[in-house]
């Protein structure tokens, strides 16, 4: 509580509150709820005489309109409860009735911002202009902070389905295939994508012998994947708010190989790269 004080004619205020109810510090940015996150809090003022009346100012400092990570992206929120809206600030009238209340920050959902921390402060001011020349000001402090959660999501480009099954034609050595769908990518971070196959890069004859197997390779945008590993992946550091990535395979060599269909089957994952950025 601040100590000094000063007087509104008759009424005299001897401190300033600004303290948090419940905040929640974690922003998923695919959240289905309109507003992701929404955090109460409290302001008030101690007064000493009747009939009081003072206007609250409420602002993010230097007069910022969202939280900021350190590249200066912007995490957005929204003014709500008992009080309104005066360019970047929020005003609220206390009085000696009723020296209490309370006012939300609301983070609206789908802001396709970097995962990491956001920050500000906010500051809630009581500013006294007596007739005199000087002027008194009441002025209380609050850090708050928002960590976005890194997220990513992968699907076929312009399907709905997560499964698709590619017809290859007919099989001859070093065939080139590009029908297959591109693969769409959305990630707020860096991200690995993981492909594994079956049959560790082989198309494999429907008798299930894999003496007649046949060698294929698979690139992802213009990336050629080793499939032998139990999990090939492709990895980028940042992050993208949507890129259609391309998808080629490249059939080895199929001399002396009987008749009939080969198959396999590739799995393919992303995960975000869960470092965040201070």
């Amino acid at each position: 509580m601040l100590c000094s004080t000063f007087a509104f004619g008759q009424c005299e205020v001897r401190g300033l509150a600004l303290e948090t109810l419940s905040e929640q510090t974690n922003y998923n940015v695919l959240s289905s709820s309109q507003f992701s996150v929404s955090n109460n809090y409290r302001v008030a003022a101690e007064f000493i005489g009747q009939d009081c009346v003072a206007t609250i100012t409420i602002e993010l400092e230097d007069g910022n309109k969202s939280l900021l990570n350190g590249a200066n992206e912007a995490l957005i929120f929204e003014w709500f409860g008992q009080g309104h809206l005066s360019g970047n600030q929020w005003k609220v009238e206390l009085t000696s009735q009723q020296p209490t209340t309370t006012f939300q920050l609301r983070y609206p959902s789908l802001q396709w911002i970097e995962a990491g921390n956001y920050r500000g402060k906010l500051e809630a001011s009581l500013l006294n202009e007596p007739s005199t020349s000087s002027s008194l000001t009441f002025t209380k402090t609050l850090p708050i902070s928002m960590t976005v959660l890194p997220i990513a999501k992968i699907q076929f480009y312009g399907l709905a389905q997560n499964y698709y099954q590619l017809d290859m034609g007919e099989l001859s050595s070093h065939k080139i295939i590009t029908s297959a769908p591109k693969l769409w990518v959305q990630t707020n971070s860096g991200y690995s994508i993981s492909v594994s196959s079956d049959n560790q890069g082989k198309l494999r004859h429907e008798s299930d012998d894999n003496n007649w197997d046949i060698d294929y390779s698979m690139s992802i945008d213009q990336r050629r994947l080793d499939l032998r590993q139990t999990i090939a992946q492709l990895t980028r550091n940042q992050p993208t708010s949507g890129s259609p990535m391309d998808i080629q395979f490249e059939v080895g060599d199929t001399n002396n190989r009987p008749g009939g269909k080969y198959r396999d089957t590739i799995q393919i994952s992303i995960e975000p790269n869960l470092t965040l950025q201070p």
